[in-house]
């Protein structure tokens, strides 16, 4: 669909805008699988890494000069929410608490083994 845009409609390029935005917003398979998640792609390949391997290959060859006033945004917007330091530092302490929360866990089993051996040692003498 892209070579017969390309090629027969080069003054609308509504397809390959419309792959090239997916190429941006895709770059790994966890940025697939994200996408999968939200509902705004559907994955028949299985495997995320396809998928983002399938659309960064389709845009090799393909040229796109223009972006339309709407995807342009888009991409600036994105950009823009991307370089935020607020949403960067965000997901850092997203995974800090999730780090916190596992550690804290560990060491609540570890307290109640502790606390159990104490309380059968003293039981034994």
């Amino acid at each position: 669909m892209i070579a017969l845009e390309q090629c027969h409609y080069p003054s609308t390029s509504y397809i390959t805008e419309y792959i090239a935005v997916l190429n941006f917003l895709m770059n790994t398979g966890r940025d697939v699988d994200k996408l999968v998640q939200k509902g705004i792609l559907v994955n028949q390949l299985g495997d995320g890494d396809s998928v983002a391997n399938l659309f960064n290959s389709l845009c090799k060859n393909s040229i796109c000069d223009n972006l339309s006033s709407d995807n342009y945004i888009l991409c600036e917007d994105l950009n823009a929410f991307y370089n935020d330091p607020w949403h960067k530092w965000e997901a850092i302490l997203r995974r800090w608490k999730t780090a916190a929360s596992v550690a804290g866990v560990f060491l609540l089993i570890l307290s109640l083994l502790q606390s159990v051996c104490s309380v059968l040692q003293v039981v034994k003498q």
